[in-house]
C-alpha cells in the first residue's frame, strides 16, 4: 500500500514536470529574430563567441554565458557544415539590432534558432527547480506537500514567464534553490556530503548572478544553527575548531570551485577586482563607484513597489496564500523553533532586504521570482497543517479552494502572457514607422533590445545609443539639436534614484519635460 501511494506520487511530480516543460517551452520563439527580453542580451554574447571562436572571452565571460556558448559552439558548427550560417557576424548583430529586412532570412534562421537554444535552456532550469521544490518540500514535510509546492510553483505567472526567455535568473535561481536544500541537511544530519554539495551549488549561485553571493551566507546560517544544536545555549561550540572544521573545508571547496567556474580572477584579476568592488560598494557601503560615488539606495518607495509587483506577479490568490504561508513559516520558526524553516527565511528575508535596498530605481516583477520556490512550500506546508486540523469545516472545502487557486493561477497565467505581448514598444514602434519614417534627425536613449522595436528608419548620423548615465551623450543631444528624441521611460526615472551621478544629464532631463527646451511631447505609450 506504502508502494503504491510512493507509486502515484511519482507519477504525480513527472505530470507536473511533463506540463512544465509544454508550458515553459510553448511560444519560446516570441518576438524572434528582431525583439527579446531586454536581458537577452547574453544570448548575442555566446553568438558572438561561439562565431569568433574566442577562447579568451569564454573564459572570460560569466558561468551563464559560458554555459549558452557551449551549446552554441554546438550548433555553430552544426550549421556551418549545413550551409546556413551568415555571411558575416555584422549581418547577425544588424538583424539583432533592427528588423528583418529582404536578404537576411539566412540570418534570422540562425538567430532565431540560436535564441530559442538559449530559452529552452531556461526552461530546463526551470523544470529543474520544480524537481528541486518538490524534494524540498518532502524533506520538510511529506510528499503531498512536495506535489502541491511544485505545482503552486509551476502555475506562478512571473515564474514561468521568466522560463520563456534567455535570462540568467532561472539559472540562478535553481542554483540558489539546491543550496537552500542542501543546507537544510546541514542543520538536519551535519554530514560532510551535506556541507560540500552546499557549497558547490552556493559556488554556482553566486557565479550566476551577484545575488547568488547570499546563498553563501544560507550556509553559514545553517552550519551556525548545527554548532548551536538548535538550543542557542552550546555558545562554547562556536570557539571550538573541530566545530567548524566541515564548513571550513566546505567553504575552502566553495572558493576552489568558484575560481574554476570564473577563472577570470586568474586571467584577469584586475578587471574581477573592479568588479568586486562594484559589488561590495553596492551591498555593504550603498554607494555606486562607477558612477561617481553615487548613492545605491533606492527610495523607501521600493519596498512598496515591490510589495505590489510580487501582487501583480502570482495574482491577488496566490499572492494572499503564499503570504499567509510566509507568516506561518516565520510562526513555526520562531515559537516551535523548526530551525530547517530557519535556513529557508535566511534567504527569503535576506533577499528582501537586498532588493529593498537595491540600486534600482524600482523592483521590476522578475526580480521577486527567486523568492517563489520556497514561498510555494511554506504554502503547501500550511495548507496540509490545517487540512489535518478541520474539524468542523468540511475538508473537501479546503480541496476546492485549493484547486480553485492553482486554476485561478493558471488562467492567470495565460492571460497576463499574452497581455505581455501587448508591450507599449509596439505601439511606439507603429507610431515611429507611420510618423518618423522620413526624417533623420532622431536619437534613441535605451538599450539593443529597446531599438530592436522601432522599425527600420533611416536614422541620420546624429542616431546614437544613449547609455543611461552618460553626460558625453547628453551633451550630444544639445549640441546636434535632433528634430526627434525617443527615450525609454526606465532610463530617464533613474535620475530620481541617482540625483547626483549624472548632474548635467538630470538637468536635461529637468529642462526637457518641464518645457524650457524647444521640444514638445507628441507621443506618450504608457506599460
Amino acid at each position: 500500500m506504502v508502494k503504491q501511494a510512493m507509486g502515484k506520487e511519482k507519477l504525480g511530480i513527472l505530470l507536473i514536470l511533463i506540463g512544465g516543460l509544454f508550458l515553459n517551452l510553448s511560444g519560446n520563439n516570441w518576438g524572434l529574430p528582431a525583439r527579446w527580453h531586454p536581458d537577452e542580451h547574453f544570448a548575442s554574447d555566446a553568438i558572438g563567441i561561439a562565431w569568433n571562436k574566442d577562447r579568451q572571452a569564454f573564459l572570460t565571460a560569466s558561468l551563464y554565458v559560458k554555459t549558452l556558448s557551449s551549446g552554441q559552439f554546438i550548433y555553430h558548427a552544426w550549421a556551418e557544415r549545413a550551409g546556413i550560417v551568415p555571411a558575416s557576424f555584422e549581418d547577425i548583430q544588424e538583424l539583432a539590432r533592427y528588423s528583418v529586412r529582404p536578404g537576411h532570412e539566412l540570418d534570422a534562421q540562425y538567430v532565431t534558432f540560436s535564441y530559442r537554444l538559449a530559452r529552452s535552456l531556461s526552461a530546463i532550469f526551470a523544470a529543474a527547480t520544480v524537481v528541486m521544490t518538490y524534494w524540498l518540500g518532502v524533506r520538510l514535510a511529506n510528499q503531498r506537500a512536495g506535489l502541491l509546492a511544485a505545482m503552486l510553483l509551476t502555475v506562478s505567472m512571473g515564474f514561468m514567464n521568466l522560463a520563456h526567455f534567455a535570462t540568467y535568473d532561472m539559472f540562478t535561481i535553481f542554483f540558489i534553490t539546491a543550496t537552500v536544500y542542501w543546507s537544510v541537511q546541514i542543520v538536519e544530519n551535519g554530514r560532510s556530503q551535506t556541507y560540500l554539495f552546499s557549497a558547490l551549488f552556493a559556488a554556482l549561485a553566486a557565479s550566476g548572478k551577484a545575488i547568488g553571493y547570499l546563498a553563501i551566507w544560507v550556509l553559514l546560517m545553517a552550519h551556525l544553527l548545527r554548532v548551536l544544536d538548535g538550543r542557542f545555549t552550546n555558545w562554547r561550540q562556536l570557539f571550538m575548531w573541530r566545530s567548524h572544521k566541515r564548513v571550513g573545508l566546505s567553504l575552502i571547496c566553495l572558493l576552489l570551485g568558484y575560481l574554476l567556474f570564473n577563472p577570470i580572477w586568474l586571467l584577469e584579476p584586475q578587471t574581477a577586482i573592479a568588479f568586486l568592488q562594484t559589488v561590495v560598494g553596492y551591498v555593504f557601503n550603498g554607494v555606486d563607484p562607477v558612477n561617481q560615488g553615487a548613492q545605491n539606495f533606492a527610495p523607501r518607495s521600493n519596498w512598496v513597489v515591490g510589495f505590489f509587483n510580487l501582487a501583480e506577479t502570482l495574482g491577488w490568490p496566490l499572492f494572499a496564500l503564499m503570504s499567509l504561508g510566509f507568516v506561518w513559516a516565520l510562526w513555526q520558526a520562531i515559537l516551535k523553533k523548526q530551525h530547517t524553516l530557519i535556513v529557508i527565511l535566511t534567504w527569503v528575508i535576506s533577499y528582501g532586504l537586498f532588493m529593498g535596498t537595491s540600486s534600482l530605481p524600482m523592483i521590476a516583477a522578475r526580480h521577486m521570482v527567486p523568492q517563489f520556490p520556497f514561498l510555494a512550500v511554506f504554502s503547501a506546508m500550511m495548507l496540509l497543517a490545517k487540512w489535518q486540523q478541520l474539524k468542523r469545516w468540511p475538508k473537501w472545502r479546503m480541496a476546492v479552494l485549493t484547486i480553485g487557486i492553482i486554476s485561478y493561477s493558471l488562467l492567470f497565467t495565460a492571460v497576463a502572457s499574452t497581455m505581455f505581448r501587448s508591450d507599449s514598444r509596439y505601439a511606439a514602434a507603429d507610431w515611429l514607422a507611420n510618423n518618423l519614417a522620413n526624417e533623420g534627425a532622431i536619437l534613441v536613449s535605451g538599450s539593443p533590445s529597446v531599438r530592436s522595436y522601432f522599425p527600420t528608419i533611416p536614422f541620420a548620423a546624429a542616431d546614437r545609443l544613449l547609455p543611461s548615465r552618460n553626460e558625453e551623450d547628453w551633451q550630444l543631444i544639445a549640441e546636434k539639436a535632433p528634430r526627434y528624441i525617443v527615450m525609454s521611460s526606465i532610463y530617464y526615472g533613474r535620475f530620481y534614484a541617482w540625483p547626483t551621478a549624472s548632474p548635467q544629464a538630470t538637468q536635461f532631463h529637468n529642462q526637457l519635460f518641464s518645457g524650457q527646451l524647444p521640444y514638445k511631447l507628441v507621443a506618450q505609450f504608457p506599460a
